[in-house]
């Protein structure tokens, strides 16, 4: 017999909590992540409305792209060039 939408919801509850996963911290993460992704989705239609390539607004913003440099990217800090 197939279990009921409830029975679900409380048996992931259950092994949550059994493993001591932090719910909370989980769904701030995931909705973080997915803002972020939002706003560069919007970020790349506003730029493409604008008629400005990737390249053109990397130099207009001056982002150099020699190794050593550290550049931006989805809110983290990436190295660029040979590591």
């Amino acid at each position: 017999m197939a279990r009921s939408g409830k029975q679900v919801k409380a048996d992931k509850v259950v092994r949550d909590q059994e493993t001591g996963r932090d719910v909370e911290a989980s769904r701030a993460e995931a909705r973080e992540a997915t803002q972020a992704y939002v706003l560069g989705f919007r970020l790349a239609q506003l730029r493409e409305d604008a008629g400005v390539s990737q390249t053109e607004l990397a130099r207009r913003m001056i982002v150099r792209t020699t190794a050593g440099l550290l550049n931006t990217c989805n809110g983290r800090v990436m190295r660029e060039g040979p590591a």
